[in-house]
Order: structure tokens, then C-alpha cells, then sequence
């Protein structure tokens, strides 16, 4: 009798678990040469919640270069070189296998596109705001920067709309600094989605690569001959 208590619980908070909504909030404000970022994910209305920031991107000032470490692998450069090395004459039967792995893959691209939309579909905007002021020293190329930076803005809009369910209304603002160069901007982003639409997209994920992997890759060529010898 215990167990089946027991059971039943478990069953109701699992299906409990799969009406939680996730909400998740993207910050990010960049300014001369500093920039912040975070993500938030909270769940129960913000009772737990996690945050990670976004690590700081140095720009140099003399070559505009971006510093960022790169960690690579001895062992990955040596492969690198002894295939360049190597020389690889290919025939038509290696033809044929790399078409059917290339279809293979435009499948498998094409499933995984079709399930990240209808997941994208289940999203929330609950507030897009993104706000930028700019100035080129130049009042001519200022006003003409500001309105490529409205029309790239609405673009950007318009796409996260056509994909995701929009609630309210963006703010979205460019203010142009005539005096001076300068230039800052600051994006916040809160979207919501089920738990339970989230677990399905990734089932669904799993399912299709699962699948796709799976499937045995058609060899045409050696079809051809088989018949003809025939």
C-alpha cells in the first residue's frame, strides 16, 4: 500500500514538473572598451534561480585584434600534418558513399531545423528591450549610421517575432550623439517556456539523431554493378 502511495506522488510531481515554466533573462551592455553580460534561468517565479556572466572580451586599441586564449593539442597538430602529407586517390565509389553521406546529413539538418522551430514556437517574449546611442564625430554619418542601426534593429525583431510568441511590445531606441564618438548599447531579453516542452524537444532531438544514425547508407554504385554482372 506504501508503494503505491509512494507512486502516485512521484507520478503527480513528475507531471507537475513538466507545467514548470523556465524563464531566462539575457543582459548584456557594452561601452568603449567594457562589456557586461549575464543569463539568468529561474524557475517558481524566481525562488531558485542561477546566473552565469559573460567573460570580458579585451579589445586591443592599436590592431582592433580580440584576446582570447586558444587551447590546442599537440598530439590534433601532428594528425594535421601527416594528412597533409597523405595523398588519397578517389573513385567513383567513393563518390557515390560521400553523395549519400552528404544527403544523410542534410536530413538529419533538415529534422533537427523542423523540431528547434516548433520548439522556438513555444517560447515567450516577455521583454525585449535594446537600446543604443552612437555618434561617428561626423553629424552627417551619424544620422546615416543611426538609421542603419534602426532597420537592423527591426529586422532583428521582426525574425525573433516570426519565431517565437511575442507578449509585448519591444523598446527599442537609438539615440544619435552628434558632439562626439561614442557608442553604447544594451540589450535585455526575458523569455519563458514549459519544462515539459522543453524535455519533449530534446526526446524528439535524441529520437532523430538516434534514427538518422541508424539509418544504412545506400551503396548505388555497387547496386549498378551487381546488376549489370547479373
Amino acid at each position: 500500500m506504501y508503494w503505491v502511495v509512494i507512486g502516485l506522488i512521484i507520478i503527480v510531481i513528475l507531471l507537475m514538473l513538466l507545467f514548470i515554466r523556465v524563464t531566462v533573462h539575457l543582459s548584456y551592455i557594452h561601452q568603449d572598451q567594457d562589456d557586461e553580460g549575464s543569463l539568468t534561468v529561474s524557475i517558481f517565479g524566481g525562488l531558485i534561480k542561477k546566473k552565469w556572466t559573460v567573460p570580458t572580451i579585451k579589445i586591443d586599441d592599436d590592431s582592433f585584434s580580440v584576446d582570447y586564449e586558444v587551447y590546442s593539442s599537440s598530439v590534433v597538430r601532428h594528425k594535421e600534418e601527416t594528412n597533409k602529407k597523405q595523398e588519397k586517390k578517389g573513385t567513383p565509389h567513393d563518390a557515390e558513399n560521400q553523395k549519400d553521406k552528404a544527403q544523410s546529413a542534410l536530413t538529419h539538418v533538415v529534422g533537427l531545423t523542423k523540431i528547434i522551430h516548433r520548439f522556438l514556437k513555444k517560447i515567450h517574449v516577455r521583454e525585449f528591450q535594446w537600446e543604443t546611442a552612437l555618434g561617428t564625430g561626423d553629424a552627417a554619418s551619424t544620422g546615416t549610421v543611426s538609421g542603419l542601426v534602426w532597420s537592423g534593429k527591426s529586422a532583428v525583431f521582426a525574425l525573433i517575432a516570426t519565431l517565437m510568441k511575442v507578449k509585448h511590445l519591444p523598446h527599442l531606441q537609438v539615440t544619435p550623439v552628434f558632439q562626439a564618438s561614442f557608442f553604447r548599447t544594451s540589450l535585455s531579453c526575458i523569455v519563458s517556456f514549459s519544462l515539459g516542452n522543453a524535455i519533449r524537444a530534446l526526446i524528439q532531438v535524441l529520437m532523430h539523431t538516434r534514427k538518422t544514425g541508424n539509418r544504412p547508407v545506400k551503396n548505388n554504385l555497387k547496386d549498378r554493378n551487381v546488376s549489370k554482372e547479373a
